[in-house]
């Protein structure tokens, strides 16, 4: 027998136990394939973001860092925090984030 684990803090009950079957976790294999996708795209960006340092733009070295920061905010937010699948109150925080994290990006481009 599996040893079973179970947390209670604050009326909140949270149960952990070590036994496979169907209420395990189950990744099919079209959810690897997106993850490795979301994955291989973070590491390109990743990529994109360390050539950039070697090269001089100018003033579109900032945009484009910016440009690449958000567009890896959103891969992780859709693929990773599963934004998608989720309810109307998480989307408009996550909306309310992206958009105060914008105001501060037209902040530090006005700046230089």
């Amino acid at each position: 027998m599996a040893p079973h684990y179970s947390l209670c803090a604050r009326g909140l009950r949270v149960s952990f136990s070590g036994r496979h079957g169907p209420s395990a976790p189950h990744t099919s294999l079209e959810e690897l394939r997106k993850l490795t996708l979301a994955y291989l795209g973070l590491l390109a960006l990743l990529a994109q973001t360390v050539g950039s340092s070697f090269l001089t733009f100018g003033g579109l070295n900032s945009g484009l860092n910016l440009a690449t920061a958000a567009t890896k905010a959103i891969i992780i937010s859709i693929r990773f925090m599963q934004l998608a699948s989720q309810g109307f109150l998480p989307r408009l925080a996550a909306a309310a984030t992206g958009l105060w994290l914008a105001i501060l990006f037209g902040l530090t481009l006005i700046g230089q």
